[in-house]
């Protein structure tokens, strides 16, 4: 991953190169594949599986319990200026760190005991513009991991170091290199200690409080994925078509089927060597893995290290301060590995000591180590009351200089790494550091998972909060139907208004209600009362005779936001006859653009009349009248006016309804689904309004699919106050609510921008379940939460079941403000 640009804005620019639902196996949990999982997860990948053979999480990060503390017998310890990745995991996971400002870094003679600190931040400076001129060399390489350094920094570390002007290591990061497990400096390639001193660079050393193994855990436990720990990898075998596994837990055996895998266990480096172990035989393990010539060549060459932690309880030893130290008599000679490199006091309070040692897996193991570690610690004074356990990890897989020079990571990248469907994570490929690992693991991810494309290759969602908490992991909550309620399946909005207008658990049911600046209802509708009244403009309409209206005229529906405007649509749909709804214009305006768009729209389709209100033809025909004695002063006229055409007043036929109603409205026969439903224009902001017809087959489709996705029922209670007249606050809230059989409450745009916090109280105070606006709304919302704390203590929006961000790009910014 780039350090120079944070993690979030990395992912968001991604998408995931695969279907989301690809089937993904990881094999091993320690940090290499923990990081690999969240980034698959961070791209939007729905199916990712993690194999662990052991009880719990984190790989070589163990962390233990002893006498009541927690100590680190592995990955241990991060310095904030070189591992961004793991203080980006630190954040999300809210895993706290501590300062190591008192722990001492010294060099202890293991005759005496005596010790000597040694000068850090002074070594570390002198070998700095090596690291940094290596670091401009490659950073736009296109390169990752050790490959990224290994064709420049391939020859031997003394070597190398004389080539650039430079005697030696310093002493304190050489001794921090051999003490970390990597080896002894001269047997090694310099890109190994450029990756050590890269990330250890001088600065303020942290641990985390609850041990490096409590963060993978969090991570483990809050990524949204199947794991599998305790589980054994018995078998791999892969084609071109995927990858099948056949694991065992509990004594269960059983075979998973993926389609791509991501190894990070240690077993393909199984054909490799020990590190100056005497043998040279191949370790003879089971074979797990189908493994190509290629994968055998190239694993072969690699070496890995016995590393091992032991741990006693020793008195005698109080005098020294917490802290590292050093061994130097053990930490340049090869000849005496099995003796400690690095000791450790954690605690100021505790006799609890760490050691550090190397094995070499034939005559130098386990009982030996612990043995030399006893006798140094006899020699510096101590005595043992308790040996507490041991460890043996294999360590810092690598290889030799020559190897790396005949192009080992070349091959490793440009022909291992995806092929037979098969990615490769770990030390080996990164360096063995967590910040390298994690690091390695992402940008591997993004390189082979992802792409940049400007739109995805594929559909997707992408969650902004990949690390769960456990209330975000629970299922979403859905809601049940009404009792005796069952939803229908039919083709037209007419349908389903016939259907629930008529049922008898649902006609008295209110489907729509109107709220007032103040958040008052001051309308409503039943279903029952919209199913008649849209039989009642129906008739009006087809009885009409000024004009003269048949199914399959153009009618405008001019409608400030209110309920007026439902009735007219439903009535129009109802005597089928094509509704043209518009946004309705400043009725004292008597010119000007939007005068212009509804003369165009006119005259485009046919316009045989318009429905409104009384009172807003009212307003339209004071304001000609206040335009003409404004024009007649000025002897100017007038370059766009209304349409001379009838108007119809629909809520005047609504008030003067009686309650008979022609059966051959309600009884005539449905439309086709290829029927148009109705007519959308589009804002004409950037040119001529352009009409779109809507048909019936296609406008229910786009429903039902929303009411999936919403996850809508008869007992929703939908809040909106989006222009009805368009498609989001036409299409996903008016008729969403009527197919579902549910409710909704409805106000004005114009109320929402004098009032935003209306939006959330409205939705407290009638708990509803299904709400949605563009980005802009949300942003306004943070604005006047953040100058009105007071009114959040006061709203309960638990009921929420479904709330949406679309119509205009969603910043994930925002949505992460507004849920927060």
């Amino acid at each position: 991953m780039d350090p120079e640009r944070s993690m979030e804005e990395q992912f968001s620019k991604l998408h995931p190169s695969l279907p989301e639902n690809t089937r993904i196996g990881i094999v091993g949990a320690g940090p290499s594949g923990l990081s690999a999982a969240y980034a698959l997860t961070r791209l939007g990948y729905k199916n990712v599986t993690v194999l662990e053979k052991h009880h719990t999480v984190g790989g070589m990060c163990e962390s233990v319990e002893i006498e009541g503390k927690v100590y680190d017998l592995g990955g241990q310890v991060l310095v904030a200026s070189s591992a961004p990745v793991i203080f980006h995991l630190a954040k999300e996971t809210g895993s706290a760190l501590e300062e190591l400002d008192s722990h001492k870094l010294a060099v202890v003679d293991p005759s005496s005991g005596e010790y000597h600190d040694i000068k850090v931040a002074d070594d570390y400076v002198s070998v700095m513009s090596l690291t940094l001129e290596i670091q401009e060399k490659v950073k736009n390489c296109g390169r990752i991991g050790v490959h990224a350094v290994s064709d420049i920094a391939s020859d031997l570390t003394p070597e190398y170091l004389k080539c650039h002007g430079l005697k030696s290591i310093p002493k304190s990061v050489a001794y921090g290199y051999t003490a970390s497990g990597y080896g002894f400096i001269q047997d090694m390639p310099y890109a190994y200690l450029h990756e050590f001193t890269r990330t250890s660079m001088a600065g303020k050393i942290r641990r985390f409080k609850g041990g490096y193994t409590s963060l993978w855990q969090s991570i483990a436990e809050s990524l949204p994925l199947r794991l599998l720990c305790n589980t054994e990898v018995l078998a791999i075998k892969r084609n071109s078509d995927g990858v099948t596994v056949r694991i065992k837990s509990l004594d269960v055996v059983e075979t998973l089927e993926f389609d791509k895998i991501i190894i990070s266990g240690s077993f393909p480096l199984k054909y490799g060597k020990i590190y100056r172990s005497p043998s040279n035989c191949i370790e003879c393990k089971k074979e797990i893995m189908d493994a190509s010539d290629l994968e055998k060549d190239l694993f072969s060459k690699v070496e890995t290290n016995d590393y091992y932690t032991t741990v006693f309880k020793i008195k005698g030893l109080e005098h020294l301060p917490i802290g590292f130290y050093y061994f130097s008599k053990y930490m340049e000679d090869p000849s005496t590995i099995g003796n400690p490199v690095a000791m450790q006091k954690f605690y100021a309070d505790s006799n609890i000591f760490l050691f550090w040692s190397y094995g070499n897996s034939v005559d130098i193991k386990g009982p030996t180590v612990k043995e030399l570690a006893m006798t140094t610690i006899q020699t510096m004074g101590g005595e043992v009351e308790n040996f507490i356990l041991q460890r043996c990890f294999k360590y810092f897989p690598h290889v030799g200089s020559q190897d790396m020079k005949d192009g080992f990571y070349e091959k490793l990248e440009s022909q291992l790494q995806g092929s037979r469907n098969t990615y490769y994570v770990g030390g080996l490929m990164a360096f063995e550091l967590t910040e390298r690992n994690s690091s390695y693991s992402m940008a591997l991810i993004c390189k082979n998972f992802a792409n940049t494309n400007d739109l995805p290759t594929f559909p997707y969602t992408k969650n902004l909060f990949p690390l769960q908490s456990e209330h975000q992991k629970k299922n979403p909550k859905e809601l049940d139907e009404l009792p005796e309620v069952q939803s229908p399946n039919f083709p037209t909005l007419n349908s389903y208004l016939k259907y629930w207008g008529t049922h008898p658990i649902t006609q008295n049911r209110t489907l729509y209600t109107w709220i007032n600046e103040e958040g008052t209802p001051v309308c409503q509708r039943t279903y029952g009362e919209q199913h008649y009244y849209s039989s009642c403009i129906a008739q009006k309409l087809l009885t009409s005779q000024k004009p003269v209206i048949k199914p399959g005229d153009r009618v405008l529906l001019v409608y400030v936001p209110g309920l007026d405007f439902i009735d007219a649509f439903f009535g129009c749909i109802r005597a089928k006859v094509l509704p043209v709804p518009i946004t309705p214009p400043d009725p004292m305006q008597r010119s000007g653009q939007a005068l212009m768009k509804i003369e165009n729209i006119a005259k485009s389709c046919g316009i045989v009349g318009i429905l409104s209100t009384t009172t807003y033809h009212s307003a339209v025909r004071a304001g000609s009248l206040k335009s003409l004695i404004s024009l007649t002063r000025k002897k100017e006229k007038s370059s766009a006016q209304w349409p001379n055409l009838p108007w119809l007043h629909t809520d005047t036929w609504v008030k003067n309804s009686k309650s008979i109603v022609s059966e051959n409205v309600d009884d005539q026969c449905e439309p086709q689904p290829g029927d148009v439903c109705f007519l959308q224009f589009t804002s004409g902001s950037t040119g001529d309004a352009k009409g779109v017809m809507i048909s019936h087959g296609g406008l229910i489709h786009n429903v039902k699919l929303m009411r999936s996705r919403y996850k809508s029922t008869s007992r929703t209670k939908l809040v909106s106050w989006l222009p009805q007249y368009h498609d989001m606050g036409l299409i996903g809230g008016i008729f969403t609510s009527l197919i579902s059989g549910g409710s909704a409450f409805l106000f004005s745009p114009m109320t929402f921008i004098k009032k935003p916090l209306l939006w959330l109280e409205i939705i407290s105070k009638y708990q509803a379940t299904h709400s949605a606006g563009p980005n802009f709304a949300f942003e306004l919302l943070i604005r006047r939460l953040e100058s009105d704390k007071d009114k959040v203590k006061n709203l309960d929006l638990s009921s929420l079941v479904f709330l949406m961000v679309a119509s205009e790009p969603g910043r994930q910014e925002t949505l992460k403000n507004i849920i927060e």
